[in-house]
């Protein structure tokens, strides 16, 4: 089978074979590609009003709220109090959510879930599917 020449390791290549030029304009569309579809799905999903959402959250937050309540929800103190003492203080609602805002605002599950950087499939695998509360809005229990 006739080849070409690979200039940069002189090695014989198969005539299939794509040539550096062709493999980096493939490497830029699938770029563009994966760009182009994270814009449709940030629109679709309204992250702009999800980002509004949890600013409104840190507008109106209460810290004691937190404290007393962080052994019952699973959040370490040690964890507010990093956020609390970080230089400007972060507030506690871009990363921790109460559970009562989550079945007032069902959609808010998908921000903190990415914000836990765990996949839907993550989450169908311990049992926490929350496609329902994402898609449709659907209240947790």
């Amino acid at each position: 089978m006739p080849g070409r020449k690979d200039e940069d390791k002189g090695a014989e290549l198969p005539s299939f074979a794509s040539t550096p030029d062709e493999i980096r304009m493939a490497v830029e569309q699938n770029a563009l590609d994966r760009g182009t579809l994270l814009i449709k799905v940030i629109v679709s999903l309204r992250i702009d009003v999800l980002l509004g959402l949890v600013d409104e959250l840190v507008r109106s937050y209460d810290k004691e709220d937190f404290y007393e309540s962080a052994d019952d929800i699973g959040i370490k103190v040690d964890a507010l109090r990093y956020l609390g003492e970080a230089r400007p203080p972060i507030p506690y609602p871009y990363y921790f959510c109460m559970p009562g805002t989550l079945m007032e605002h069902p959609e808010l599950i998908f921000y903190y879930r990415n914000v836990a950087m765990l996949s839907r499939k993550v989450m169908r695998g311990i049992g926490l599917d929350t496609k329902n509360f994402e898609e449709f809005g659907t209240v947790p229990s």
